[in-house]
């Protein structure tokens, strides 16, 4: 696992609890994959639509809120809600290039 997937899993499970687990399973059957969190940083589209498939608008919510936590860290450079615009509109391809990686330092 990456240093971005572990991070972005430390902020889902901070704000999701027990429930990130809920997340992970129905999101790892949808995508066929169990690295759910590897495909956020390297198929954020990918990841989202399995996401949106499993609590459609809520998908934008939990997105937002683990990207401004993200955010309020200083892990990533992006506005969180740009962020999500545009992941949902394929200009992301990968998150890797938004991931401020000299704060990992401080992690």
């Amino acid at each position: 696992m990456v240093v971005e997937s572990i991070l972005l899993r430390r902020y889902a499970s901070s704000l999701l609890g027990g429930g990130v687990k809920v997340l992970e399973k129905y999101v790892a059957e949808k995508l066929g994959n169990d690295n759910v969190w590897e495909v956020l940083v390297d198929e954020p589209s990918r990841f989202y639509n399995a996401l949106r498939s499993f609590i459609r608008d809520g998908a934008d919510a939990i997105l937002t809120l683990i990207f401004m936590k993200c955010f309020q860290h200083g892990v990533i450079d992006v506005e969180p809600r740009k962020l999500l615009e545009d992941i949902k509109s394929g200009e992301v391809s990968s998150l890797r290039s938004v991931f401020n990686k000299k704060s990992y330092s401080t992690l």
